[in-house]
């Protein structure tokens, strides 16, 4: 087994023997090619340099760095074998350390009120059209008007996009209820008089002409 004690043993002190090296070794060989250390620290005087080299490299070594030493604070001692932790070792970043706050979740807005289904087929809200107003000039083609509706007598309240079904009067040709049948809303909100009591429809009569 190598011990690093061996490269001090010089009791012949020359002009130069006062200065100490500090030799950073690694892949040191021990008990056989198999094994091998990792970093290894020297301690080695000048006059035992060219020595301890040859030394390292028959036992598979490789010096990774050399730095002069004072004597005083080397005073022919051998530095302690001990592998260095650097190389395997990170220290964690400080965003690493610093968790986040959790943050609660924002409540969701809540939606506006909006009115849907207040009256259905079988409980209809019987309203009265007070307005029915041609909307295509004279001599133009078509049917267009524009009818409007007293809500003052119940509950039914809109909103601008909606639609609202309507359920004409009388019967089919089975003679059957007709069914409901739905129209886009219109109006404002407010109605057309904006005192929340009329919903106007603008309804077109389809035509279709034959080629000849």
């Amino acid at each position: 087994m190598y011990s690093p004690s061996e490269s001090t043993n010089s009791s012949t002190v020359t002009e130069f023997g006062s200065r100490t090296y500090l030799y950073e070794v690694v892949g040191l060989r021990q008990n056989g090619p198999i094994r091998q250390s990792g970093t290894v620290l020297l301690t080695v005087p000048y006059n035992r340099m060219k020595q301890e080299m040859q030394r390292i490299a028959r036992m598979g070594g490789k010096i990774v760095s050399i730095k002069p030493l004072s004597s005083s604070a080397a005073n022919g001692s051998v530095a302690q074998t001990q592998p260095t932790q650097s190389e395997n070792t990170t220290k964690p970043t400080q965003s690493e350390n610093t968790t986040k706050p959790m943050t609660q979740a924002k409540p969701k807005k809540a939606k506006d009120d909006i009115p849907v289904n207040t009256y259905r087929p079988k409980n209809p809200f019987i309203g009265k059209c007070i307005s029915n107003e041609q909307l295509v000039r004279e001599g133009g083609i078509g049917n267009c008007r524009h009818l409007k509706f007293d809500l003052s007598g119940g509950d039914l309240r809109y909103l601008e996009g909606q639609s609202i079904g309507i359920i004409p009067e009388g019967t089919d040709d089975k003679g059957k209820p007709h069914k409901l049948r739905l129209y886009s809303i219109a109006s404002t909100r407010h109605g057309d008089d904006l005192d929340d009591k009329t919903v106007s429809l603008c309804v077109r009569q389809l035509q279709y002409k034959h080629p000849p």
